[in-house]
């Protein structure tokens, strides 16, 4: 089990991924603005942030900062984004804790990416993801971490 923050400024976005992840037994909290999440991530010690590039810019780009520099329970940031966006994201591409997820994104590999963060790995880069590891087996169970093309996970 992860704690999250998931800070987006639109509510359907927040619900979806909320439902999803609590689903898996994780504990999440939900964020509407920068200022939120902040506080949030400074209430309790959190695994994982999951932002959008729009709040990050609508935030005066204070958040990602705020985050990796004073959060140290932190394992991974994910900021869903419109590939053309994630250059725009500030320390973004700096620090190795920041994964983007290209709009759309498979919950699954959120998931699986979570999982690896949680456990201390890093994450699976896209071109190489397994994406038939993301699909729940029979006992709706998951796999503990993401699984690279050819490899035995």
């Amino acid at each position: 089990m992860a704690r999250i923050v998931i800070a987006c400024e639109q509510a359907h976005i927040r619900h979806v991924l909320t439902m999803w992840l609590t689903r898996y037994n994780h504990d999440v909290v939900e964020a509407t603005t920068g200022e939120a999440a902040r506080r949030a991530l400074q209430a309790q010690p959190i695994d994982v942030l999951i932002t959008d590039a729009d709040l990050l810019a609508n935030d005066g780009n204070c958040l990602l900062p705020v985050a990796l520099d004073t959060c140290q329970a932190l394992r991974r940031v994910f900021v869903f984004a419109e590939p053309a966006d994630q250059q725009h994201v500030p320390a973004g591409n700096a620090d190795p804790r920041v994964s983007f997820l290209s709009k759309p994104f498979s919950p699954g590999q959120l998931l699986l990416d979570i999982a690896a963060a949680v456990d201390g790995a890093q994450p699976t880069p896209a071109a190489t993801f397994a994406y038939q590891a993301t699909t729940p087996d029979a006992t709706d169970t998951l796999p503990r971490s993401p699984t690279a093309s050819g490899g035995d996970g």
